[in-house]
């Protein structure tokens, strides 16, 4: 792995220690570089979408730029998609100068919408190719 993307996935994790670190997937599609944290709390469909964005980016360009850097973040207990749509506290931000800023803003705007007692996490980081 080049350093932007160790960097980019040390940043959304900041805090954690490499043994507590999630299973982590990425795949560099068009000019971005996705990868994806199929975490045990999501459901199995929910790990399939979002290994989908592994190979077809246009569901992910669809919630956010895929220029610059980028993060999806989630409430454990909310969960990501349920009756065909995304869950309203899952939260995209694109288009940032840093890694760490996008992860920053994604669990931001999640914790602020979630209506589950956990605490939101990174599922999803998106960094430039």
């Amino acid at each position: 792995m080049g350093r932007r993307l160790v960097a980019g996935l040390m940043a959304g994790w900041a805090g954690i220690a490499a043994a507590d670190m999630p299973p982590m997937e990425w795949a560099a599609v068009g000019e971005a570089v996705i990868l994806v944290y199929p975490l045990a709390f999501v459901t199995e469909d929910e790990a399939k979408l979002l290994r989908g964005f592994l190979t077809d980016a246009e569901p992910l360009a669809r919630l956010m730029p895929l220029d610059g850097f980028g993060a999806v973040a989630m409430s454990p207990d909310d969960g990501l998609w349920r009756e065909g749509g995304w869950v309203g506290s899952v939260t995209p931000v694109g288009g940032m100068a840093g890694a760490g800023d996008a992860a920053e803003g994604a669990l931001a705007g999640c914790n602020a919408r979630r209506t589950g007692q956990a605490g939101c996490v990174v599922v999803v980081e998106v960094q430039p190719r």
